[in-house]
C-alpha cells in the first residue's frame, strides 16, 4: 500500500470549503435527529468562549474519479451534514435577511459566512440522498437549525471558526 495517512486539525470553515467533499452512496442514511442537533448546539454554546472546540474525527477516502479528485466522508457524515445545515440556516436567517435586528453585526463573522455560501450550496447540490429517512431528518434538522439561529439568544460572540 503506497497511500499516505494524513492527520490534520482543521477548522470547520476549512472543512466546509473543500470543493471536492462528498458523501458516498454507500454511507448509511442521515439519522441525526433534532435531539442530536440540540446536543451539538449545546456543546457549541458551552465552548463558545474557548479558543478551540474539537468536534471529533472525520475520516476521508481520497480518490480520483473521471480525472477529478474526490474526498469521500467515510466517518463523520452525520456531524458534517449537521454543520452544513447550521451554516445554511445562518445564511438564510441571519445574513440574507432584511430584518436589521436579526442581521449579524460582526464583520468577521459576516465575511466568514459569505465565504461559505457558495461551497455549501455546491456541496448540497452535488449530494444525492436516496433514503426517505435522510430526507426527513435533513428537512427536520434544517428547520430546527433555522429556528435555533433565529432566536435572540443565539449570538455571534466569541470563538474561532
Amino acid at each position: 500500500m503506497t497511500g499516505k495517512l494524513n492527520k490534520d486539525i482543521i477548522s470547520v470553515s476549512t472543512l466546509l470549503k473543500k470543493s471536492n467533499l462528498a458523501i458516498p452512496n454507500y454511507q448509511r442514511p442521515y439519522k441525526w435527529t433534532q435531539a442530536n442537533l440540540a446536543d451539538l448546539l449545546g456543546d457549541l454554546k458551552i465552548y463558545r468562549g474557548k479558543l478551540a472546540y474539537r468536534l471529533g474525527s472525520i475520516v476521508f477516502h481520497q480518490h480520483s474519479e473521471k480525472k477529478q479528485e474526490t474526498l469521500d466522508i467515510v466517518d463523520g457524515q452525520q456531524r458534517t451534514l449537521t454543520l452544513v445545515l447550521l451554516v445554511k440556516a445562518l445564511l438564510d436567517e441571519r445574513l440574507n435577511t432584511n430584518d436589521f435586528n436579526a442581521q449579524i453585526k460582526r464583520q468577521d463573522v459576516k465575511t466568514l459566512l459569505l465565504s461559505l455560501e457558495q461551497p455549501i450550496n455546491n456541496f448540497l447540490q452535488r449530494q444525492t440522498f436516496n433514503s426517505d429517512i435522510s430526507h426527513r431528518n435533513l428537512h427536520q434538522n434544517f428547520m430546527a437549525a433555522k429556528r435555533a439561529v433565529a432566536r435572540s439568544d443565539f449570538t455571534e460572540a466569541g470563538g474561532r471558526y
